[in-house]
C-alpha cells in the first residue's frame, strides 16, 4: 500500500512495515507460508509452550486437550506431531468433525469421559474453572495439568484429588523466541496449520469487530 494512502481509524494500529531489533527476528522456513507464520508467532508458539515447555509431552503419551478453538486445535496438532495420543474435550459439537479429521483418538464434551485412558498430560485451553476441575478429575495419578486458558480468573479445585493423585498443575503464557523457532520447525513438516481467513488490509476494522463478536472461524490474516 502507498505510505500516503489514508487508513480507516480502526486500522491505524496496524502497519505495512515495522522496525524490529535484529536479535528478535525469527527465520521462517521455506516450507511455511507467511500466512501461516503470522498466527504461528502468537497462537502456535503459545500452544507449543503449553504442550512442550510446560506439558513435557512425549511420544506415546495420552494427552487431553480442553477447548478446540484456535489455540486448542494447534495444541492437538502439535501433540500429534510429537507422537502423542490426543483426546479432545469441546462443548461445541460443530467443530468435532474438524478434530476427528486430525485423527485424534477421541472427542467429547467433557475431558472426564477419557478418565479411563490414563491421561498423562491435560492442557486446559478453555479456562472456565469447571474445565480445570474436570481436568483434576480426569488426569491419571502423577499426571500433569497445564493451565493456559483464562476465561475465568478463579477456579475451585478438589485439593484432596490434587494431593492423593499427586498432580502437578502449572501455568503457561505466551512464549519465547526459541519456542517460535521450534514450532516453525515442526510446521515445516506440513502437519500443523491454523485455519486461515485471508482478508485485505482495508478489511481489518471489519474483522476486528467480527473477532469481538466471535464471528471469525479461524485466524484472520491480512494479505498485502
Amino acid at each position: 500500500a502507498h505510505p500516503e494512502a489514508p487508513r480507516p481509524a480502526a486500522a491505524r494500529g496496524f502497519a505495512d512495515k515495522v522496525v524490529v531489533k535484529a536479535d528478535l527476528v525469527v527465520r521462517v522456513p521455506d516450507e511455511v507460508d507467511f500466512s501461516q507464520a503470522a498466527p504461528a508467532m502468537d497462537a502456535a508458539r503459545t500452544s507449543y509452550r503449553a504442550l512442550v515447555t510446560f506439558g513435557r509431552v512425549e511420544a506415546g503419551q495420552n494427552v487431553g486437550i480442553i477447548g478446540f478453538g484456535g489455540l486448542g486445535s494447534l495444541g492437538a496438532q502439535i501433540a500429534k506431531e510429537l507422537g502423542a495420543n490426543v483426546y479432545v474435550a469441546e462443548i461445541n459439537e460443530k467443530v468435532w468433525d474438524d478434530a476427528k479429521d486430525l485423527g485424534v483418538a477421541g472427542v467429547s464434551k467433557d475431558i472426564r469421559d477419557f478418565e479411563d485412558r490414563g491421561l498423562d498430560v491435560i492442557v486446559d485451553f478453555a479456562g472456565f474453572g469447571t474445565t480445570t476441575a474436570s481436568a483434576v478429575d480426569a488426569i491419571k495419578h502423577g499426571g500433569r495439568i497445564v493451565q493456559i486458558g483464562l476465561a475465568r480468573e478463579e477456579a475451585t479445585l478438589s485439593m484432596q484429588q490434587v494431593i492423593l493423585k499427586e498432580i502437578t498443575i502449572v501455568g503457561a503464557a505466551n512464549g519465547e523466541k526459541s519456542e517460535a523457532e521450534e514450532v516453525l520447525r515442526l510446521m515445516a513438516g506440513g502437519n500443523i496449520a491454523s485455519k486461515i481467513v485471508p482478508i485485505t488490509f482495508e478489511q481489518i476494522p471489519e474483522y476486528v469487530d467480527k473477532l469481538a463478536k466471535g464471528e471469525v472461524p479461524g485466524r484472520a490474516v491480512a494479505i498485502l
